[in-house]
């Protein structure tokens, strides 16, 4: 079984994400993704707050799915706390772990970008709180 992290925008601190996000008091309490990480570099500043105005807050209990194997993929998710395990079932049962996901951290993101069904399931090691960017941003 092998285990690999993958790294993506860091978590910013609620204070400095005020700073960028004014739109509502509800989303300037989400410390989710850095509008100005290097990964969202290829989006004009426009596009990046419109992608980021959009985004949710959710917390996923120890032990839930957060999303399936073989569901949609409905958007992009960032950790803000917790730690996720991403692992696939082979058809002879068989689970095989990709990698464990944690704080400041995105996931979900390949199947979003590919508009392929989710090839893992991620699910809640731990509480989970992290930010939901759906797909029809």
């Amino acid at each position: 079984m092998t285990i690999s992290q993958t790294s993506f925008p860091p978590v910013l601190p609620p204070s400095e994400l005020r700073n960028q996000d004014d739109n509502s008091q509800s989303r300037a309490d989400l410390s989710c993704v850095e509008l100005t990480h290097p990964t969202w570099s290829l989006l004009s500043g426009s596009e990046r707050k419109l992608l980021f105005s959009k985004r949710r807050k959710r917390t996923t209990k120890r032990g839930r799915v957060v999303f399936a194997q073989g569901s949609k993929a409905e958007g992009i998710y960032c950790m803000e706390s917790g730690i996720a395990l991403l692992s696939h079932r082979s058809e002879e049962g068989e689970m095989t772990v990709f990698g464990v996901v944690g704080p400041g951290e995105c996931f979900g993101y390949r199947s979003y970008f590919a508009d392929d069904p989710h090839g893992a399931r991620a699910s809640a090691l731990s509480r989970c709180k992290y930010c939901f960017i759906p797909r029809d941003t």
